[in-house]
């Protein structure tokens, strides 16, 4: 699934509702304005104007494609001898992650879902002041615990 926001043009929409012939006028513009409404409300939505106006959405696509095909965590060396180890991940922790080997289970390519592990690696983000709590920021996971 791509998740696009090209804030649309509302006349634009109209013009290919009543070219497709398909809606009633009164349906369309209830989707019209739906759309409208859910765009402006959610933050959570990438707004991809430029990029996909300067390179098309097949070169946007691709670039998801490949962004899923990156690898959700590595352990890095950080001396020559390969004693001191780091962690690194994109946001936070997860809870129900409790090996590397539960990490590589996941399947990357599939689109994360509001919860979970997956869901958690990608957009969990640390704060020492919060402990196992629901992250209120983004409301879709829990911050990782910091000790």
């Amino acid at each position: 699934m791509i998740m696009t926001t090209l804030t649309p043009s509302l006349a634009k929409m109209r013009a290919q509702f009543e070219k497709q012939e398909r809606l009633s006028m009164e349906s369309a513009l209830e989707i019209i304005h739906t759309a409208h409404d859910v765009m402006d409300k959610e933050p959570n939505l990438l707004y991809l104007n430029a990029p996909v106006a300067k390179y098309g959405l097949s070169v946007y696509y691709h670039f998801t494609q490949c962004f899923k095909a990156l690898p959700l965590a590595a352990v890095v060396s950080a001396s020559s001898d390969g004693h001191h180890r780091v962690f690194c991940v994109h946001a936070g922790l997860s809870p129900s992650l409790l090996t590397l080997a539960d990490i590589e289970a996941l399947d990357r390519r599939q689109e994360p879902s509001t919860s979970g592990p997956l869901c958690d690696l990608l957009w969990s983000d640390p704060i020492p002041e919060i402990d196992e709590s629901d992250n209120p920021l983004d409301g879709i996971s829990k911050y990782c615990l910091t000790r």
